[in-house]
């Protein structure tokens, strides 16, 4: 069995969703990020974490060695095809842009604080605004991508697109203004939301 641990509004919710649609034997333990208990399973207190019961006990941390550990534990899945050195690198190039530079580029907005010395609020805005121009010009590659497809690597979903979701999800609820800008990202958000399990994980992480 794979265990889960997440925390609503986060990364995690990338994996939970997978492992729905691999429909894998899992067990899906709300955490909180910060504890000391958590700290024993996570030493670096971050989520997602799985650990493999069927394999061994060490929390396995990351998100994106998570995906392709997963897709290769449930080798015969619907959002996996045709396994080769050059698919390989498709999935592992949009995965590498979502992680390094789609996803990161909210940091600054979820934690400004942690982007500057200074704790006045002038400075803190600052450090937002910065984010939101960082965000945009991700989003605008991001829109790009979906230009001719309504997937980001094949003609089918796969966990890049799961994975894309997730972060713009984060998009609508902070930029809510810009979002719907991007019309390839707006067909997108809506088509992958009409996904059953999509829909079900949105209800236990919160819509």
């Amino acid at each position: 069995m794979i265990k889960l641990y997440y925390s609503n509004f986060s990364c995690a919710m990338v994996v939970h969703i997978v492992l729905e649609l691999l429909k894998a034997d899992y067990e899906a333990i709300k955490v909180q990020i910060w504890s000391e208990d958590y700290k024993k399973i996570a030493p670096k207190w971050a989520v997602p974490a799985i650990i493999d019961t069927e394999v061994w006990d060490e929390a396995m941390t990351q998100i994106v060695a998570i995906l392709k550990y997963l897709l290769k534990k449930y080798p015969n899945n619907n959002i996996w095809s045709d396994w080769n050195i050059v698919n390989d690198y498709k999935l592992d190039n949009v995965l590498s842009f979502l992680n390094s530079d789609l996803h990161t580029s909210f940091w600054w907005a979820f934690a400004s604080q942690k982007f500057t010395t200074k704790t006045d609020e002038e400075s803190l805005k600052a450090v937002k605004e910065a984010s939101f121009l960082r965000i945009n010009r991700q989003l605008w590659f991001l829109d790009e991508m979906l230009e001719n497809s309504d997937f980001l690597v094949w003609n089918k979903i796969s966990v890049a697109d799961i994975y894309a979701f997730v972060i713009v999800r984060w998009a609508v609820y902070i930029i809510p203004e810009w979002i719907w800008s991007f019309k390839n990202i707006s067909k997108f958000y809506a088509n992958i939301s009409k996904i059953p399990e999509v829909q079900k994980i949105m209800e236990i992480h919160g819509k």
